[in-house]
């Protein structure tokens, strides 16, 4: 008993260690020491902000549109904002950066519990095997330096491991849709947390572990639940897919697809991502694109881990190698695996002029960032090399020891230097604004601003959204719908009629949301982005003069009246029943299973 207890207590010192030194490592970003975050923070965290203030006003009211950001547009319908979720919640609470800090802890929770659990109850390695795997999921580059860099619509990847979790749970246990549920709703919160852009991506990163698993087990009843669990979970978040696909098909987008220039340069830029170091230099010499990528976009990184447990290949049990239709099998599903991202980024068979007909994987453009898929079978293919290695579990749990001690020196000792350079957000805007709200201060939006700078010219920023944190409205915002350059918005039907000159010599242009110009208002109709044949309008359509009661709302943060498609307002009901339905299940099984234990003790 007492050896099983130092065994425990080892094995959990060794498990919160993993976690401290990686928080340790990487929670001196969120800020770092000059108060500054990642670039992208720039639209995330105005727009946590603002989900704040809507929240105050109307609590948890479909937050359709928002007055901070371009003089008017769509809010709930872009893919990347996150209203309803866990992040909103947090930012609803705490002060922006404790946020930012809890934010990121709590993913890395999330990933590393979901990865442990996935790896130890469903692919049946040992506790340490399975630490590993989860500690390798930890520090992955795509997580981690997404993070820094502010890509959070990107960071409920982290959510894969505990979705697979739930899902093959639901297969195995009795109590399987308490467990299936459980998956719907985090799939719904892919959805809920920003993650459209790569959704394609998370699906294909579930699809390649249930594939790694039906082969395993030899159970291939694990698609009938996939399949279950995508109708559902679609069902929750089915209004927030909706009006994203309305939104986008008023604005599609046309950008050349990123493509390597060889097979061999895909592949020099997967190892070095994946195991050393990516370099930038090399990876944009290699690549064809519309402009250069920083290092954050080519971080993937799992370690070296991987690579020297290729040298332990030779040790494994050798019936692993019999050549039989179950290792046939295994070999032609790794070989799938890895070539789909190959496929979108290496126009081998002249394949891109087909993908570039597929709706929704037409829209992307930053192929490599497929190479995501790739994380977690290679983390569970380095699981199974360690669990089928010819040793017994002591010399195994010595071999994960070090290895685990190798993953967190190749950590510690990497040069980030470069994504503190790149950080470019200051926060500060931010802090000063969620004291204001806390102090009870009614904010509006006053009218549309722009600055620009001596000779004319937009001035280039690092902070464009936070304009609405002094009451106005930027014309030229951080919005990717409208395009980089923002060339899909209509911004000549805003014009401005004051000035004013800044510290730093530029000049701040506005309007009074009330000044007219032909008719019209100055500021855009936000529903005209969204539903332009139901409200009879086109896209970047201001406000009328009769529709000075719906300006003043909607600048005062607070609902105005609108017209919505039919399908739209179906979806709207679909995902209420849906999801209440699943709270309804939850809370009775959380009953019946309270009574049970009542019962039993």
């Amino acid at each position: 008993m007492i050896t099983n207890f130092k065994k425990n207590y080892f094995f959990a010192v060794l498990f919160l260690i993993i976690l401290i030194v990686h928080q340790y490592i990487f929670q001196q970003f969120f800020p770092n020491l000059k108060g500054l975050l990642g670039h992208d923070y720039e639209q995330f965290i105005p727009n946590f902000m603002f989900g704040k203030i809507w929240f105050y006003n109307n609590l948890l009211s479909i937050p359709w549109f928002s007055p901070s950001f371009c003089c008017g547009i769509p809010f709930f319908a872009d893919p990347q904002t996150m209203f309803y979720s866990l992040q909103q919640v947090i930012y609803l609470i705490f002060d922006p950066i404790v946020s930012t800090k809890i934010f990121f802890f709590i993913l890395s929770v999330f990933g590393y519990i979901g990865t442990f659990l996935l790896m130890k109850k469903n692919f049946k390695f040992n506790n340490y095997v399975s630490l590993l795997c989860a500690g390798l999921f930890l520090f992955n580059g795509f997580f981690v330096y997404r993070a820094i860099a502010g890509h959070v619509a990107y960071l409920s990847y982290v959510f894969v491991p505990l979705y697979c979790y739930f899902l093959i749970t639901s297969l195995e246990k009795k109590t399987n849709y308490i467990f299936l549920v459980l998956s719907a709703l985090v799939f719904a919160n892919f959805f809920h947390s920003g993650s459209g852009p790569i959704i394609l991506i998370i699906f294909t990163s579930i699809l390649f572990v249930i594939l790694l698993y039906s082969h395993l087990e030899n159970n291939f009843r694990i698609f009938f639940k996939f399949f279950q669990s995508l109708v559902l979970g679609t069902l929750i978040s089915f209004s927030k897919i909706t009006s994203s696909l309305f939104f986008l098909s008023n604005f599609p987008r046309q950008y050349p697809a990123t493509e390597f220039n060889s097979l061999m340069s895909f592949f020099k830029t997967f190892f070095v991502s994946f195991f050393v170091k990516p370099n930038q230099n090399n990876f944009n010499e290699n690549i064809s694109s519309m402009f250069p990528f920083g290092i954050h976009e080519m971080e993937y990184s799992v370690s070296i881990i991987p690579l020297i447990l290729i040298f332990f290949v030779f040790f494994i049990n050798k019936k692993v190698f019999t050549f039989n239709f179950y290792n046939i099998r295994f070999i032609i599903l790794i070989f799938v695996i890895f070539f789909i991202p190959i496929l979108l980024n290496v126009n081998i068979f002249n394949q891109f002029q087909i993908i570039s007909k597929i709706p929704i994987l037409n829209s992307t453009w930053v192929q490599f960032r497929w190479m995501a898929v790739y994380i977690l079978p290679i983390i569970i293919i380095s699981g199974l090399v360690i669990q089928n290695l010819n040793a017994d579990f002591k010399k195994k749990q010595y071999l994960v020891i070090v290895l685990v001690s190798l993953l967190l020196v190749q950590n510690f000792i990497k040069d980030n230097s470069w994504h503190f350079n790149d950080q470019r957000y200051s926060i500060q805007n931010a802090i000063n604004f969620s004291t204001k709200l806390k102090q009870g201060a009614n904010v509006e939006i006053l009218g549309p601003g722009i600055v620009l700078d001596k000779t004319g010219s937009p001035k280039k920023t690092n902070s464009s959204n936070d304009m609405f944190f002094f009451s106005y409205s930027p014309l030229l915002c951080n919005q990717a719908i409208f395009g980089y350059g923002l060339e899909k918005l209509n911004a000549k039907k805003i014009t401005f009629n004051s000035k004013q000159l800044l510290q730093d010599d530029s000049i701040f242009y506005s309007s009074s949301k009330l000044d007219e110009k032909d008719g019209n208002f100055m500021f855009f109709n936000p529903s005209c982005f969204l539903f332009p044949k139901e409200n009879n309008c086109l896209p970047g359509d201001t406000f009328k003069i009769s529709e000075k009661d719906k300006l003043t709302k909607f600048t005062k943060y607070k609902k105005f009246e609108f017209q919505q498609n039919k399908f739209q307002i179906i979806s709207n009901y679909v995902s209420i029943f849906a999801f209440v339905g699943c709270l309804i299940y939850l809370m009775y099984y959380f009953i019946t299973f309270t009574n049970e234990l009542r019962k039993r003790y």
